[in-house]
């Protein structure tokens, strides 16, 4: 083991950002979090990890578990604020599904998107501004009013890096670039993905049609059961969005007999993560009627004390 493996994975470097914290400094939580997701402050990672979890170990190995229950297959972070260390590692496709998750968190929708934040004086230092390093919110060559956040990223490792959010008639995007040589390539990349994207016409495609049967056997059942569509079940998406689909019958077989136009189940369209996309109601296309042991098994049943 090297000098520099053998050092907390935590440590900060001299070159990397810092919101320039001071021991014995009075900060409010909500500061911290400007100073975090608008500059890449690597002190106030630290401070809100030991804030959250009592130890930063402790808050690493939490945040751990916790991509994990994500989804996410390929990540191990090894400190809270993302500098190099050799067990530490991502990817693109894992940092989408973060960045999904946190953009469902108010409070983080806010502070990505702001261009500027004015941190309030504390016990050690006056008040300062702290500004948005993402250029696709500032007037100029990048600017892009589409842009709802999220973060830019740079280590000599890393490289260039840029984590993009845009939103466009109520469609929300999310782009990760990674290891990019040139500053400026990951703004221009970013920004012809999103349009590309929003370009898009929606495709319909339908999955089953109007008046497919469905057959399952009844115990006590003279015949099979026919269950059928009244409407067709279609899906409408965009062609970079595509993700593979199942479908599941539910059945609700009532108590026989079975009438014909009765309701007896549902067919369910869900996504890869088993979110329900759609339903639609199955109807019995013929009755269904009950043999005659069994209705009288039934009779015998009710007269039963």
């Amino acid at each position: 083991m090297n000098q520099y493996e053998s050092c907390p994975p935590y440590w900060l470097e001299s070159d990397g950002t810092k919101m320039g914290l001071q021991c014995g400094e009075h900060i409010s939580i909500e500061a911290l979090l400007h100073g975090l997701m608008l500059i890449s402050g690597n002190d106030a990672a630290n401070v809100i990890a030991e804030g959250v979890s009592g130890s930063i170990p402790s808050f690493v190995e939490e945040m751990n578990q916790y991509l994990k229950d994500l989804g996410c297959q390929n990540t191990q972070f090894s400190n809270p604020h993302g500098l190099h260390h050799f067990n530490h590692f991502t990817t693109a496709y894992d940092i989408c599904l973060i960045t999904q998750r946190a953009l469902r968190i108010p409070k983080f929708r806010e502070i990505v998107s702001k261009p500027f934040y004015m941190k309030p004086k504390t016990n050690k230092q006056g008040a300062a501004p702290i500004r948005h390093t993402n250029p696709l919110f500032k007037e100029g060559r990048f600017y892009y009013p589409k842009a709802i956040g999220v973060k830019t990223g740079f280590h000599s490792q890393a490289k260039n890096t840029f984590v993009a959010a845009a939103e466009h008639e109520g469609r929300t995007l999310i782009s990760v670039l990674l290891g990019c040589e040139k500053r400026e390539s990951r703004y221009e990349d970013a920004i012809r993905l999103f349009e590309t994207a929003f370009a898009e016409n929606k495709e319909h495609r339908c999955l089953f049609n109007r008046g497919h049967f469905y057959c399952r056997e009844i115990m006590g059942a003279k015949e099979n059961l026919q269950a059928e569509l009244l409407e067709d079940l279609s899906i409408s998406y965009y062609p970079s969005e595509e993700s593979p689909l199942k479908a599941f019958i539910h059945w609700q077989i009532p108590s026989l007999p079975i009438l014909k136009g009765q309701k007896v189940g549902e067919i369910h369209l869900v996504d890869e993560t088993g979110a329900l996309l759609q339903k639609k109601d199955l109807y019995a296309r013929e009755s269904v009627r009950e043999k005659f042991f069994f209705r009288l098994k039934k009779w015998f049943l009710s007269q039963m004390p």
